[in-house]
């Protein structure tokens, strides 16, 4: 906490203290004579909410208060010092201390904070919201006590903003729902934006049974637990420049858009049961990105869904990362990130599901060889794709061995009710010539000499080794779905 001299602030002990404060400091935004708007604030700051005329009460104050100590230990005065602050419309402390506990909790919305030490907890609320302009933001501040933003029963989605830059939390920050009740809706008046900056956290963050629309927290350090469960974030979380040391934990979370920038967690990390994209107002679908992120612990993603994909092919894992059950939509991933996966799930002997992920990743590698140009590997990949789909379909081989079963049947009746060499007659000697060629080029095959039929010795071979291979696919298709 920054030392300062006592004898420049000014302490405010009662409602009294605090009207003078406001009448001496305040801007009206009148034309009236300094006199004439020192009566108006007098009377319109004296008397009760329910008295104030019309005239006063559509009265925009906007106040500044420096190097001012709130210091207020009577509970009337408290009562009546937050009342007092309750009818400004916007304010702003600077180099500010506050030893009351909760003076602050229902003031109006336009609140700046700038170099303010918080002695006892420092509570928020956001009763009296109902504007999208709502705001709270705290620049180079220092909390010794918890901090908590809570919200009414009655108004627990109405938008606030808050920003904290450059702060110090020696206790918790926590942003829980207090009801714990998510209420889903598209109401763009119905979000709230936490931005946190260069901060430094010595205690748990949380941030419970929210609905908030973007969290992004950047260049910042936390020495305890971050808890952020049952919680929708409709637009953007991001995390860039982070240092976790102890947990992060998100679980049954719902984010439209994530992503990590050159963070470190030397703590355990879970996204178990999240689901990421499509979530409330869905703009252009992005993939779950994590780049130059390191993690020293366990890094959990069961049951975790990626919608809109996932890049993972940028991170530092220390322990094989947990993939049980986890999603992930191939558009927008790329094939390393498949690979990681397969391989997590083949450490752990979980080879059915490693299996799925082979595939993508196979189906990745093809669409790089299309860009590539490499002709034969494109040959090869789509047609084990066609056939297989990279080893995951049993009944695609099948399909295909009965189709080719049946065209060399239907060749071969053809053929031996002499249909096939009537179909145009002046050809027939042309075609007698490279048949035979390609029939007596097949009878030296020496293994498949006897398997061959008789005048269709070359088309027999091509469709012998087009089943052998479309068998050899199906087996291997059931050993992956059964192998342990």
């Amino acid at each position: 906490m920054p030392h300062r001299e006592e004898s420049k602030f000014r302490t405010i002990q009662s409602d009294t203290d605090l009207i003078d404060v406001i009448t001496e400091k305040a801007h009206l935004g009148t034309n009236q004579s300094e006199m004439d708007k020192r009566d108006t604030l007098t009377i319109y700051l004296t008397k009760k909410p329910e008295l104030s005329t019309t005239e006063l009460s559509s009265i925009k104050i906007t106040m500044k208060f420096s190097n001012v100590i709130f210091n207020i230990s009577s509970q009337d005065q408290f009562h009546l010092a937050s009342a007092t602050l309750n009818k400004l419309h916007a304010i702003e402390f600077n180099s500010c201390t506050f030893n009351s506990t909760g003076i602050l909790l229902n003031i109006p919305k336009n609140i700046k904070f700038h170099e303010c030490n918080f002695l006892e907890e420092h509570s928020t609320s956001n009763n009296t919201f109902n504007s999208i302009e709502s705001y709270r933001e705290y620049e180079n501040c220092y909390f010794l006590k918890k901090v908590k933003c809570t919200d009414s029963e009655q108004n627990h989605s109405l938008l606030n903003n808050y920003t904290f830059i450059n702060c110090n939390f020696k206790q918790d920050l926590d942003l829980s729902q207090d009801n714990k009740s998510i209420q889903i809706t598209t109401n763009v008046q119905n979000y709230i934006n936490i931005d946190i900056k260069h901060s430094t956290f010595e205690k748990r963050f949380t941030l419970n049974d929210r609905e908030i629309s973007n969290l992004d927290i950047e260049k910042s350090t936390f020495g305890e637990k971050i808890e952020i469960r049952r919680t929708n974030i409709t637009e953007d979380f991001k995390l860039n420049s982070v240092k976790i040391t102890d947990i992060l934990d998100l679980y049954k979370c719902k984010i439209s858009r994530f992503s990590i920038e050159r963070a470190r967690f030397y703590g355990y990390v879970g996204f178990e049961n999240c689901e990421f994209g499509n979530i409330g107002r869905p703009k252009e679908s992005k993939p779950v990105t994590f780049t130059y992120a390191t993690f020293e612990d366990i890094l959990n993603f069961r049951d975790a869904r990626f919608n809109d994909g996932l890049n993972i092919a940028m991170i530092n894992a220390k322990v094989t990362p947990n993939f049980h059950g986890v999603y992930v939509k191939d558009k927008n991933s790329n094939r390393e990130t498949f690979r990681i996966i397969k391989n997590a799930l083949d450490s752990v002997g979980n080879h059915i599901e490693a299996n799925k992920f082979y595939a993508l990743e196979m189906k990745k590698h093809h669409e790089e060889i299309k860009k590539s140009g490499r002709k034969q590997e494109i040959v090869i990949f789509f047609l084990n794709r066609i056939f297989s789909n990279f080893g995951q379909s049993y009944i695609q081989p099948m399909a295909w061995l009965i189709a080719t079963s049946l065209l060399l049947l239907g060749i071969t009746e053809l053929k031996e009710s002499n249909l096939l060499y009537s179909i145009y007659l002046p050809a027939n000697i042309y075609i007698s010539k490279f048949v035979g060629f390609f029939n007596n080029l097949a009878l030296n095959v020496v293994p498949f000499k006897r398997f061959l039929i008789d005048g269709l010795e070359f088309l027999s071979l091509l469709f012998y080794v087009i089943n052998i291979t479309l068998i050899w696919l199906t087996i291997t298709s059931i050993k992956r779905k059964t192998k342990r």
